[in-house]
């Protein structure tokens, strides 16, 4: 009746029975539309209303389930606060722990098939490890460490034990047929002068001075024999790109350098090497400039390189990318000339996977514009094609400076190219990201995504006609004080192959300190985003109508299975 406050009492009771069998029917239907996360949610909050009514915990645990499955399957994550603590993948249906990896283990490097390589506890190796340094960097592991390949196969992992030896190799990069271990640290590489730091540089390189070693998955380790020497005049075995397919390279060695510096009468002899072995062979001579770049086809035919000529006054007089058929007598071919001198070079790179693979993408900056082209190597120097060109396109108002190949929409449908343009006079600039449809069939398309101001663009995940990617922005002011955003964009392709970017979340933080437990990382699924902040998992969907922690103590997920591009094989340069 009326005592005390019992009529309140009893009308909050009634409203928590209705807003529980709201909740509860509402989880129903979502759980229908597959839904999980929301239905997830509901049935949380209902469980906070009246913990174990009805099915609840069975439907508690069919959401957690399907939505651990949803945004998780195909991650590695390091997660502390289970036993034994390390790296585990999620497989579809629960965790499977990564052999011998612990709290310090890191995942080197993936292939997106199925392989991944990671370090594990080992035998002390009594001496110093050599520190990581830029541009690739990636911190030692220590002298107590060694490396494990896991192989995803139908019936589990396959682990096997790399020799590539952590001590002397920190950083691993796979290809397709083993694993190329790197090192770079004390060494004459870095001294403010070199042969690729340079206004007109001898070569520009990411290997300048690194030590290295390769070993396929089923033989032993082969140490590159080979001590690259250097002088302001001239230099020889300075590795220039390694093998996507085996353990071949390229090196230089060059004459007539003028400090440090290209000239008109510069030359730069290319050979190809074989890890293990000292021989070498001679494929191309380059008279009057700067190597800018070279690389090796992904079957291992072709290597492109790009080179810079310079006249008597040390200007440029133009750039040219040089096609070298490495199975046939032709001579060298030219893809490319550019004669306007910008202040970007050409840039290329070979696709490595899909309908287009084997095929070069090109670009070429102009002063307001960058064009775009795709061509077949097979094709260059035929009487009809001598270039190749299969596709051309010019991007106007973005000269973009910075593009990467991603094959984002379909293996069979074609590529899509992502690159980003400066538009700011100060470093960190501002950024439009452009993204460029190269469909199997048909005309290539672009469109724009709008970035935060002084933003860095950082790794990119897809899957589907989704993009995620993690952004670091900084004030004009300096580096303090660094703030994060993930961002999520739907790419809509229409009918006629029109990428429409449409932002659908972007979440911005601000961490105390910059490192692994409080920079975001992600994993991108068809309709949830994972990701982990502080040592927790969250999950949330686009619409941002849901966002959930799953389990604290995760400190990092890495989604191998969705589509990524190793930068060493994926960026134009």
């Amino acid at each position: 009746g009326d005592y005390r406050d019992a009529a309140q009492q009893a009308d909050h009771a009634r409203q928590q029975v209705g807003t529980r069998n709201r909740l509860y029917a509402s989880a129903q239907q979502h759980a229908k539309d597959s839904e999980w996360l929301e239905a997830l949610t509901d049935v949380r909050a209902a469980a906070l209303i009246q913990p174990g009514y009805r099915d609840l915990d069975t439907q508690e645990q069919t959401a957690l389930r399907n939505v651990y499955t949803g945004a998780l399957s195909g991650t590695v994550a390091m997660r502390t606060d289970v036993t034994p603590s390390g790296l585990y993948y999620y497989n579809g249906d629960d965790w499977i722990y990564l052999q011998e990896s612990d709290e310090r283990s890191t995942v080197m490097d993936t292939d997106g098939h199925g392989r991944l390589i990671y370090d594990v506890p080992g035998a002390p190796k009594g001496s110093k490890p050599l520190l990581a340094s830029p541009p690739y960097m990636q911190i030692a592991v220590g002298n107590i460490r060694y490396y494990r390949v896991a192989t995803l196969t139908g019936q589990g992992f396959i682990f096997s034990r790399l020799d590539i030896d952590p001590e002397h190799y920190s950083q691993i990069i796979m290809n397709a047929e083993g694993a190329w271990g790197f090192s770079y640290g004390d060494s004459i590489g870095y001294i403010p002068q070199g042969p690729e730091n340079s206004i007109n540089p001898i070569v520009r390189s990411n290997y300048v001075a690194v030590n290295l070693a390769y070993q396929s998955f089923d033989g032993p380790i082969q140490i590159v024999q080979t001590r690259q020497i250097f002088t302001n005049i001239a230099g020889s075995n300075i590795v220039v790109a390694i093998d996507p397919l085996g353990d071949r390279y390229l090196t230089i060695d060059y004459a007539n350098a003028h400090n440090f510096t290209a000239a008109s009468d510069t030359i730069i002899s290319l050979y190809l090497n074989e890890a293990g072995s000292t021989s070498r062979q001679l494929i191309y001579t380059h008279t009057g400039g700067g190597l800018q770049s070279a690389q090796l086809s992904p079957d291992g035919r072709y290597a492109l390189v790009n080179v810079a000529y310079f006249k008597s006054d040390g200007s440029r007089e133009k750039v040219s990318s040089i096609l070298l058929d490495l199975q046939g007598a032709q001579t060298p071919r030219v893809v490319q000339d550019v004669t306007t001198s910008p202040s970007v070079p050409i840039g290329t790179a070979f696709v490595r996977g899909g309908v287009f693979a084997g095929d070069i993408v090109l670009y070429e900056p102009g002063n307001n514009s960058t064009r775009l082209v795709l061509v077949d190597p097979s094709k260059v120097g035929s009487p009809d094609n001598p270039q190749g060109i299969t596709k051309d396109m010019t991007v106007e108002n973005q000269p973009g400076d910075e593009w990467v190949i991603m094959n984002g929409n379909g293996a069979d449908d074609g590529l899509l190219l992502m690159g980003q343009s400066g538009v700011s006079p100060s470093y960190p600039a501002s950024y439009i990201l452009t993204l460029v449809n190269m469909p199997a069939q048909g005309p290539a398309i672009s469109s724009n995504v709008s970035m935060p101001a002084n933003s860095y663009f950082g790794s990119i995940q897809l899957k589907g006609n989704n993009a995620a990617w993690v952004t670091d922005i900084y004030p004009r002011g300096g580096t303090s004080n660094v703030v994060t955003s993930i961002n999520v964009v739907t790419l809509s392709k229409h009918d006629n192959d029109v990428i429409s970017p449409t932002v659908v979340f972007t979440s911005t933080y601000d961490p105390i300190a910059k490192n692994v437990n409080t920079t975001p990382s992600i994993s991108l699924g068809d309709r949830l985003i994972a990701y982990s902040l502080n040592k927790q998992l969250h999950v949330r969907n686009y619409a941002g109508s849901a966002d959930i922690v799953l389990e604290s103590g995760l400190s990092y997920i890495i989604n191998y299975r969705s589509e990524m591009t190793n930068p060493f094989w994926g960026f134009l340069r």
